[in-house]
């Protein structure tokens, strides 16, 4: 009877250690599977991340190639170059400077009436400056100390101040989206000069006397004769032709 309970009891140890056993494989099995669903865990949030971070990246690099063509596009119209008879923004450039950048532009006909240098009254306006772009400052002074000589009255500069052309050079119609340059004026002695030089190439011109800007003496203003380059001191009471001219 002791022998088979000794038996029983070796069994049962047997049993124990093969349960343990099994227990233990199973967790190693349980921790090995765990570790490995970590592993997939931290390799697919790696790859997320990744992913992410190339995409951050690549919308920079898109943004950025973005920017730098609108920059390069902006730096191309900065540089863009203009020449002597290009029909441009209202009429055709008749000057340029060194830079190919800025110049001067004729309105593409004459003013359609003749003109009075003054508004009925003779008078100094002291409207001498001269040379490229003094034309623009001329008309502003000879609208300002002219306008109230005679309430309602035209004249040369006063036409210049009103005068606007669309890009193309055509009358402004007001209409929504149009683009109309309204800054044209009495060009100075220079400015007529520099036109007169490029007749041919402006288009449209006539014999005849062409008004300046600038004031010669009490009763007096400077013309240019388009019949041969000569500059004429003209009675302000003389109606002559009208050729405006902008600055770009």
């Amino acid at each position: 009877m002791k022998e088979q309970n000794n038996s029983i009891i070796k069994l049962f140890i047997v049993f124990l250690a093969l349960s343990a056993a099994s227990l233990t494989a199973l967790a190693r099995d349980s921790l090995e599977a765990l570790r490995n669903d970590l592993n997939t865990e931290t390799t697919y949030r790696t790859n997320s991340d990744n992913n992410l971070r190339n995409l951050i990246y690549g919308e920079s690099v898109v943004n950025s190639n973005v920017h730098n063509n609108l920059q390069n596009q902006i730096s191309d119209i900065n540089r863009r170059q203009h020449y002597v008879g290009d029909f441009y923004a209202g009429g055709r450039i008749f000057y340029v400077d060194d830079t190919g950048q800025h110049g001067l532009i004729a309105a593409l006909n004459d003013y359609g009436a003749l003109a009075t240098w003054h508004n009925r009254v003779d008078k100094t306006t002291g409207t001498s400056g001269d040379g490229v772009y003094a034309g623009e400052m001329n008309t502003a002074i000879l609208v300002a100390m002219q306008i109230s000589d005679y309430p309602g009255g035209n004249f040369a500069a006063k036409f210049a101040a009103d005068y606007s052309r669309r890009e193309d050079g055509d009358l402004c119609f007001g209409e929504y989206g149009e683009i109309c340059y309204g800054d044209w004026y009495l060009p100075s002695k220079a400015e007529l000069s520099l036109l007169y030089q490029q007749k041919n190439i402006v288009g449209s011109f006539s014999d005849g006397f062409y008004w300046s800007s600038n004031d010669s003496g009490d009763h007096t203003a400077w013309s240019l004769n388009f019949a041969n380059g000569s500059l004429v001191s003209n009675g302000k009471a003389a109606t002559c032709k009208l050729r405006f001219v902008r600055a770009f």
